[in-house]
Formats: structure tokens, C-alpha cells, sequence
């Protein structure tokens, strides 16, 4: 065994025992941090790759082009786009989340395929306008159901961030309907939840940012549910308390710009990127997808240069 590979062996073990260690003291690091732990731990097993038996080729077709490599120049290539970490972690965040939630994936496939049959029932019955949002709302679920696994996963959060929503209306509401809605939640029901954030806006002693949360809320729900129209007026209701609230602007536009309301879409996108540049200032992700949320609604209206415009806004702010 040469030198260099016993150095690059040695180099490979060093590294994995500093990530250990950078996992134990930094357990959420930030962006930066975690791409350069991924570059890392693809080095570390490109080292100790170097010493095994046997030879690995990788030849693999990319969206950026055809990439080939071999032995431990492959092993650190595979490990660097597979990024093993980042499957354990979503692996254990849904883990998480069921254990909190309890509510799990067959349920939700069930109530998909409920939700898809009742859409087709009501398809037979209506005719124009109604006829086409019904074919939007199957298309929908038809692809949550195609995206399970995704799709599971992302419900399981709407429910964990509508779980710490209700939690927050402690006081405003009775102690029992609040624990009544919040072991709804965990079954994957909100009807409890939205009846209570209906409550709440409509107290006349609650705050305006408070009034404004709950027609958030409302608008996730319906959101949820892919009654748009209804999310919208909940977004639009929400932004007119809080007009300077990036997230509820975004979302409406988000609503706006799926109801082919593009220019009402752009209007909200503008607002939020105004609000969030005061915030966070030009190169922050949060920005990026405010650019790039107006370049989606230019491109829907068909001005595809200002479109790119926003694109490339969007990409040099995400790189930086």
C-alpha cells in the first residue's frame, strides 16, 4: 500500500471524526455550513474509498450534462449528490412528525381517494367555470396521490405548523374546545381548528395581528382543502389587516397567480419582495423566491424577457 494511499485513507477517517463531532456541537447548521459538511463527508469517503478492493465507475446523465468518474473520484461524486444525510434527516423528520401527528400515510391515501371520488361525482353535475376548477382540484389530487410519499409529508407539516397555531390561541378561546381541536389535529382533521380561528377573528377585543393570523390560517385550511377562491379572500382578508406581512402577501399572490389572476399575483409578489428587501436585504433565499415567484407570473402573461429578468435576479441572489 503506497503512501498517498495510506495519507488519503487517514485524511478520510480525520474528516469523518471532525463531522461527528461538527454534527454533535452545530445540530442545525446554517446553509453554508451544512454545504460544506456535504463537500466534506464526500472528501472523507473519497479517502477512505481509495483503499478498498475493487473498482467503481459512475456514469451518470445530469440536467447539466453526462458526468463520469472512477474509483474514489466516483465514490465522492456518489456520496455528494445522493447526500445521505439529507435522506436520513427527511427520513426522520417524517418519523417525527407521525410520532407528534399520528396521523399516517394510509389514512392520508384514504382520504385522497375519497376526496377524488367525491370531485368526480360533483365533475358529472357542473358545466363551465365550476367545471373547470374541479378539473384543477383532481389534477391536484391525482398528483398528491402519484407524490405520496412528498405530498404525505408535507400535509404532516401543514399539520404541526396548524397544531402550534391553535396552541397560540390559549386564552382567546375555551380551554376545552382548544384541546378538542388540537386531538382532532393529531387525526389529520381541522374542522374544529378552522371553527375556532373563525371565533377568534371575529372577537372584537382580539388584536389586529392576531385577527390577521387567524384569516391566515382560514386561507391555509382552505387551502388545503383546494377551495382557492375561499384561501384567496382568507389571504387577501389577512394582507389587508397586516399589509406589510411578507408571508400573507406571498401567499395570496401565490393564490392570485393559481386563479390566473396574474397581474393582482404580481402586485402581492412586489409587495412581499419591498417588505422582505427591508428585512433581509438583496442576497437571502427568501428573496431569491420572491424573484422568482414574479418571473412565474410574468411568464404566465406571456412577457418572457421580463420573466428571464426576474429569473436571473432570483439565481444571483440564491447563489450569493
Amino acid at each position: 500500500m503506497g503512501l498517498e494511499v495510506i495519507l488519503a485513507f487517514s485524511f478520510g477517517l480525520v474528516f469523518i471524526a471532525t463531522m461527528l463531532v461538527l454534527a454533535i456541537k452545530f445540530p442545525r447548521p446554517t446553509p453554508f455550513q451544512y454545504t460544506v459538511f456535504r463537500v466534506v463527508l464526500a472528501l472523507a469517503a473519497g479517502g477512505i474509498g481509495a483503499v478498498l478492493p475493487g473498482f467503481l465507475n459512475l456514469d451518470l446523465t445530469l440536467p447539466q450534462g453526462t458526468l463520469e468518474a472512477g474509483g474514489a473520484l466516483a465514490l465522492f461524486a456518489l456520496i455528494y449528490l445522493v447526500n445521505p444525510v439529507q435522506l436520513i434527516a427527511e427520513k426522520s423528520t417524517i418519523i417525527n412528525l407521525t410520532q407528534n401527528i399520528g396521523f399516517t400515510p394510509e389514512q392520508y391515501e384514504t382520504g385522497v381517494k375519497i376526496r377524488i371520488k367525491e370531485v368526480k361525482k360533483e365533475l358529472a353535475k357542473k358545466h363551465g367555470e365550476e367545471r373547470d376548477i374541479l378539473l384543477k382540484k383532481e389534477q391536484v389530487l391525482v398528483e398528491k396521490l402519484f407524490n405520496q410519499e412528498e405530498s404525505y409529508r408535507e400535509r404532516l407539516k401543514e399539520l404541526a405548523e396548524r397544531e402550534k397555531a391553535v396552541s397560540e390561541l390559549s386564552g382567546l378561546v375555551p380551554e376545552k374546545d382548544l384541546e378538542k381541536a388540537l386531538a382532532e389535529l393529531k387525526n389529520g382533521h381541522e374542522k374544529l381548528a378552522e371553527k375556532l380561528f373563525y371565533q377568534v377573528k371575529e372577537q372584537s377585543e382580539v388584536s389586529v395581528k392576531q385577527a390577521a393570523e387567524a384569516e391566515f390560517q382560514l386561507g391555509k385550511i382552505a387551502n388545503g382543502r383546494i377551495d382557492y377562491g375561499r384561501a384567496f379572500q382568507h389571504f387577501k382578508r389577512a394582507t389587508e389587516l397586516q399589509p406589510k406581512n411578507s408571508l400573507y402577501l406571498n401567499e395570496a399572490g401565490i393564490l392570485a397567480n393559481t386563479l390566473a389572476k396574474y397581474k393582482i399575483a404580481i402586485d402581492y409578489y412586489e409587495k412581499a419582495l419591498k417588505s422582505d428587501l427591508k428585512t433581509y436585504g438583496p442576497d437571502h433565499p427568501t428573496v431569491a423566491t420572491r424573484w422568482n415567484n414574479l418571473g412565474l407570473a410574468w411568464n404566465s402573461l406571456g412577457d418572457y424577457q421580463k420573466a428571464i429578468d426576474y429569473y436571473e435576479k432570483a439565481l444571483k441572489s440564491d447563489l450569493k
